[in-house]
């Protein structure tokens, strides 16, 4: 379901900063003209970069907002994601823009001034930086934004150009020295760093990375305290978007378990994980009998061969098949071990040897979660 409040107060807290930013962008490409100076003019650059990252926040939320079609039936939520990519982008663009800038200054200074009311108007700029940077990490924060709380980062550091601004002024006014090629590199290098960082975070989003543990333990704890549940595993969810999670889990039952139980005990799990994390799950099966000592013993078994490969994670699914004299198992092994094949022979093979009328399948699984 999507939550129009949050949209309306992303939106809100965007159109602040696009004003505020479009009046110091203004305030200081006039000053960096007046002045002369390469940092006021890359400062001025860091204030319409927040400005189109305003822009871009917003056309990126209310993208996102649609509602699923019969083309994209799961919606449109990564397009959020897909936006504060793009303004990570801007981001590393605008950086090396002002580091080739700022590298030009120090081979080649410029003529700088500055006069006091310009000093004026840059102090009352870092203060709105602060503020509004505040602001918006704030609300990105409440409201589970990634791209307010980057745009709201960025901001705030690059109140720290103003400040470096400044200093630089003070330098030249006093001392007759020249640092602003010098400070809007080193500014340019860490906006290239920290834009370069946030990129790749939200590039992992979109290519889907593992499930954070503070997500995935409650939801497999909530699911393990039904009694009858025995197991909880192959926890596997899915992000379209901030708020839309699907994803699927298995559970272990007995196997004398009637279908009726079966889809009630289901339904009440899938219903209980939505109201609490907001998770779309399907539930699938895993059959417990393990109640022969043949079976136990056989199980056992399996435990001790898997404990000689550090690379397995976990033993899970386990199921003989009386009838048909097959054993099913799952083995969750890590991705330090792309290739399994060998362990898959080795342990069938060992099982064969000491019970040689069953038949094995092993299905490998890897770590997605905890």
């Amino acid at each position: 379901m999507i939550n129009f409040t949050r949209i309306h107060e992303i939106v809100k807290a965007s159109l602040v900063g696009l004003i505020i930013n479009f009046l110091l962008t203004l305030l200081k490409f006039v000053a960096g003209y007046v002045s002369g100076s390469i940092v006021i003019i890359n400062d001025a650059i860091g204030s319409l970069n927040d400005f189109i990252a305003g822009i871009i926040t917003i056309l990126g939320i209310k993208f996102a907002s649609m509602l699923p079609d019969k083309e994209h039936p799961y919606g449109y939520g990564q397009v959020e994601f897909i936006s504060t990519t793009t303004l990570a982008a801007i981001e590393v663009i605008a950086g090396t823009t002002g580091a080739i800038e700022s590298v030009k200054e120090i081979v080649e200074p410029t003529p700088s001034e500055y006069p006091n009311l310009l000093l004026i108007i840059l102090s009352v700029c870092i203060l709105a930086r602060i503020w509004l940077g505040r602001y918006l990490e704030k609300k990105g924060e409440n409201y589970n934004s990634e791209a307010l709380k980057s745009t709201g980062e960025g901001t705030y550091v690059n109140s720290v150009t103003s400040v470096a601004t400044i200093i630089a002024a003070f330098a030249h006014l006093h001392y007759n020295v020249k640092l602003e090629g010098w400070f809007g590199l080193f500014i340019a290098l860490f906006i290239i760093k920290s834009s370069l960082v946030s990129l790749f975070n939200c590039l992992g989003d979109i290519i889907g990375r593992r499930i954070d543990d503070e997500l995935a333990i409650p939801v497999k704890e909530a699911i393990a305290a039904y009694p009858e549940v025995l197991g909880v595993y192959d926890l596997m969810l899915h992000r379209y978007g901030i708020e839309k999670i699907i994803g699927s889990v298995h559970v272990e039952l007995v196997d004398f378990m009637t279908a009726n139980r079966v889809h009630e005990l289901t339904r009440e799990i899938t219903i209980a994980i939505y109201e609490r994390f907001g998770i779309l799950l399907t539930i699938g099966i895993y059959a417990s009998n393990t109640d022969s000592e043949e079976n136990i013993a056989i199980k056992q078994r399996l435990k001790e061969l898997c404990a000689e490969f550090p690379e397995i994670l976990e033993l899970h699914g386990f199921y003989v098949n009386e009838e048909k004299n097959s054993i099913y198992f799952d083995l969750v092994i890590d991705f330090s071990k792309p290739n399994t094949k060998d362990i898959e022979e080795y342990i069938v093979g060992k099982l064969k040897q000491e019970y040689p009328k069953y038949d094995y399948t092993i299905i490998v699984d890897r770590d997605y979660s905890v």
